[in-house]
């Protein structure tokens, strides 16, 4: 009687940099990938990238046009996206303009406000009133 073979799992995407051995297109931008040029070849889907066009999760393309998310009912889990919006406003303008140390000290204290307001011992007025202010202090920060 024949053994059967053990096959091992493999993952369902599989991103390797490989060397063209022929000519292709690169998904997200649609140019030529040359012969010998180091691409990107995802195995989830054959797609095939420049080094410089990989998506950040490695298989989904970017989108030119996406629809924006659908508002929310809830007026907190709106506040709380704008916060988000408003902390990623933030990260960019530290890349482009750099960092000062009023700037380190104000995040310092905004992120303490932030963490009072979501803490779910504090009371709803002291809650809501460390909210504001932390909304405050960040869009300070961004502007």
């Amino acid at each position: 009687m024949r053994r059967r073979r053990v096959v091992k799992p493999r993952p369902a995407v599989r991103v390797k940099v490989k060397f063209a051995k022929r000519e292709a297109r690169c998904t997200a931008c649609s140019y030529t990938i040359h012969i010998g040029d180091e691409t990107t070849y995802v195995t989830h889907r054959i797609r095939r990238y420049h080094m410089t066009c990989v998506p950040a999760n490695g298989f989904d393309t970017p989108t030119v046009s996406a629809a924006p998310p659908p508002l929310s009912k809830d007026p907190k889990v709106a506040a709380l996206a704008a916060m988000d919006a408003l902390e990623n406003a933030l990260v960019l303008r530290a890349k482009v303009n750099g960092i000062t140390p009023e700037m380190e000290e104000s995040f310092r204290r905004y992120n303490k406000l932030k963490a009072l307001s979501m803490n779910p011992a504090a009371f709803d007025n002291e809650a809501a009133i460390a909210f504001r202010c932390a909304i405050s202090r960040i869009v300070q920060l961004v502007f």
